[in-house]
């Protein structure tokens, strides 16, 4: 009989343990499901309350404007939604040359466009307002268009997020890099031209070996991404390019190097000067006119005798800030 009631006492003892552990979770649970419930109404209401701030406070600057620019915005704005592609194009290219932030919501929501040349205006537009409200829908655009060849866009976005200095500032970096080798001969020149525009430093190395690829116009957009980088150890190879080459790629490496400090190119950029096309004539002329060298001062002499005009300007110009020769 004692071992009977000592089981049923142990079995009330379990149901009370099993029942205990079970309200406990259920407790648990219901916590967690109100705090999070909770924290998600929390934070929309910050979200919304920081949207709401960013808006007053865009609209308080917005105030602050003449009333003439605040007609051209606000009717600018509303051609985003005009129904022909052109003049939306143009409606976001306008609202990128105000760049007032004002305009950058109805931009943000001009990134569901479906036109390509819509979307490329509206991401520069962004790019040039620098509205750091705009870097997470272009993240997200950038990252909905990765299984699309669509390189020349993500281009785009990637020079807009990192002049907004996006969190994955480096991994864009790396994306447009890798871009200079891309299949796309168009994808290919807007790289290179871009790590130059944002000088890129750790690109130098792959703006090297794009120097190689047979493009003339990648080989040029090359050069000029170089120098605005200054980096000098770019110039053993602008150097091998004045013995290579179409002699716009040569006139251009020759400049480049005059930049980085070297007169190495200065016998390209004589030849040149002499050369039978015009434009060759005028690139090689403005080149040594930028140098201010004494050894141009004879080739400049002679400019003025060519028989385009647009030459013989540039050659007065020159020898005119100096006096008639060079320091």
């Amino acid at each position: 009989m004692q071992n009977v009631v000592g089981v049923l006492k142990m079995q009330v003892v379990m149901k009370r343990f099993l029942f205990s552990i079970i309200l406990g979770a259920l407790v648990a649970c219901a916590t967690f499901i109100f705090f999070r419930y909770n924290i998600r109404v929390c934070l929309r209401y910050v979200q919304e309350k920081t949207t709401e701030n960013t808006e007053a406070a865009r609209t308080q600057v917005f105030s602050k404007i003449d009333e003439e620019t605040k007609k051209l915005i606000t009717a600018t704005i509303e051609q985003l939604k005009n129904h022909h592609y052109e003049v939306r194009g143009k409606a976001a290219e306008k609202l990128g040359e105000i760049g007032h932030p004002y305009a950058v919501q109805a931009l943000i929501q001009a990134l569901n466009d479906r036109y390509f040349f819509v979307l490329r205006a509206v991401v520069k537009a962004l790019g040039n307002i620098g509205d750091k409200s705009a870097i997470k829908p272009l993240q997200n655009l950038f990252d909905k268009i990765d299984r699309i060849n669509m390189t020349i866009l993500k281009l785009d976005i990637a020079k807009a997020l990192i002049r907004m200095n996006c969190s994955n500032k480096v991994s864009i970096v790396k994306f447009i890099i890798n871009s200079t080798e891309d299949s796309d001969i168009y994808a290919r020149r807007l790289a290179v031209s871009y790590l130059g525009e944002l000088r890129v430093k750790s690109a130098v190395p792959a703006l090297i070996r794009a120097l190689a690829y047979v493009d003339e116009i990648v080989q040029i957009k090359t050069i000029e991404a170089l120098t605005l980088i200054g980096d000098k150890s770019a110039k053993p190879a602008l150097i091998r390019l004045l013995g290579e080459g179409k002699i716009n790629v040569r006139i251009s490496a020759a400049t480049a190097l005059y930049r980085l400090g070297s007169n190495a190119g200065f016998p390209v950029l004589i030849e040149a000067a002499n050369d039978d096309d015009v434009w060759i004539r005028k690139s090689a002329v403005a080149a040594l006119a930028e140098t201010g060298d004494k050894s141009a001062i004879q080739v400049l002499l002679d400019a003025l005798q060519d028989k385009w005009q647009i030459i013989r300007s540039i050659a007065v110009t020159a020898l005119c800030k100096t006096n008639g020769g060079f320091a």
